[in-house]
């Protein structure tokens, strides 16, 4: 049986997190969407924290802390600013692929700065545009050409991870492969008007000859649906921490505000509403940590929890940060509050989290269904790269 308490280690995390949330990243929440970007102070001190990585294996210097440990510390950050619990990623999913895939070599090489750096980071280019982007053998390595697009922390990222077709090759993660790339021989276009996520802003890449190398060999579906999975978990834990801060400051504001003499709180439209909100959060969080226990304790159905659950805290954090909005009514869509932002960053993640379609699919998967080679990529959706 699940249980819904963390253990004391757990418990200290989310309080650094918690308290670095609200001193670091909520009042620095415009300013940072501002100048789409956080502040080095801010991420030095988040580094300072030990938190960069957490869920990466302990034998390469990170944490080595389960998927529920890496969910609460997220939900915490989000709370805070979401579009900051992505910025603070530096690993992301091209950490994660390299752990998984790379060598020795590579892993030291590429992801040993995470800990000593606070300004070093990764990005991941996989779907987005055109999926396959070529990958040409040239001497020990290879050269990449293409362009992928949506790549969220492109402009900062010290290195990334770019899913690839090989020349030659035909058109399914059968004949693709990843590469890792330096910033030499890529050029980027920043996107100009972000919907949301602003702290981290999207971008696209064009690769002209960019030197690169290849991480693993073979099928890389199952390592890559894997980490996608993982990291679609990570999204849907971000989500709850934006519904969570909406819920709580729209209680809040229907406390405060009054009409006919009272809160407004107290009529039964919005008493009811905020009760909906309420039961849409709890329910979200439940099935998330139950998904995220069954996959660190690898039980047989654990992918089809943690799809389910992805999904609902995606429909969850829709439905409260538009009904948020709708509670403080015209001062929901003005700055002076940050719910109108919340709502904007649940739209953007939706675009980097796991789409109903992929729990249906693993759903029938577990029933005996095959999936086509290339249904992997529903956990990225047609036009999705995650950082």
């Amino acid at each position: 049986m699940i249980s819904f308490s963390p253990e004391e280690d757990e418990r200290l995390l989310v309080d650094s997190a918690r308290a670095f949330a609200q001193q670091q990243l909520r009042p620095r929440l415009r300013a940072s969407e501002a100048a789409r970007a956080l502040p080095d102070e801010v991420r030095g001190a988040f580094h300072g924290l030990g938190l960069v990585g957490l869920d990466l294996p302990e034998a390469l210097g990170f944490g080595g802390l389960t998927l529920v440990a890496r969910a609460l510390v997220e939900e915490e950050l989000a709370a805070g600013d979401v579009g900051a619990s992505f910025a603070l990623d530096a690993a992301g999913l091209a950490g994660a692929l390299v752990a998984a895939l790379g060598t020795r070599e590579q892993q030291v090489r590429l992801l040993g700065p995470l800990v000593s750096d606070p300004v070093y980071a990764g990005a991941c280019a996989l779907a987005g545009g055109e999926v396959a982007c070529v990958a040409t053998p040239a001497g020990d390595g290879f050269t990449l050409s293409g362009e992928k697009r949506q790549v969220l922390g492109g402009r900062r990222a010290s290195f990334v991870i770019v899913l690839a077709q090989l020349q030659g090759g035909g058109k399914d993660l059968g004949s693709a492969g990843l590469f890792a790339v330096g910033k030499e021989g890529v050029q980027l276009e920043e996107e100009r008007h972000p919907l949301g996520l602003a702290e981290l802003p999207a971008c696209t890449l064009r690769f002209d000859g960019a030197r690169a190398e290849r991480l693993g060999q073979g099928d890389l579906r199952p390592s890559l649906r894997a980490a996608l999975l993982r990291q679609a978990a990570v999204a849907a834990a971000r989500a709850i921490g934006a519904a969570r801060a909406s819920f709580e400051l729209a209680r809040r504001y229907a406390e405060e505000r009054t009409a006919f003499g009272k809160p407004i709180g107290h009529f039964q439209s919005i008493a009811f509403l905020l009760a909906d909100m309420a039961t849409e959060l709890d329910g979200a969080r439940a099935l998330l940590w139950r998904g995220c226990s069954a996959l660190d304790r690898g039980q047989p159905d654990a992918e089809v929890r943690l799809a389910e659950a992805i999904a609902q805290a995606r429909d969850a954090a829709f439905f409260i940060t538009d009904n948020g909005v709708q509670i403080l009514g015209g001062a929901g869509y003005v700055q002076d509050h940050p719910l109108e932002k919340w709502m904007r960053d649940v739209r953007a993640l939706a675009q980097y989290a796991l789409p109903a379609e992929a729990a249906i699919g693993i759903a029938l998967e577990q029933q005996g269904a095959e999936l086509a080679d290339d249904d992997v990529f529903c956990f990225a959706g047609a036009a999705t790269v995650f950082t």
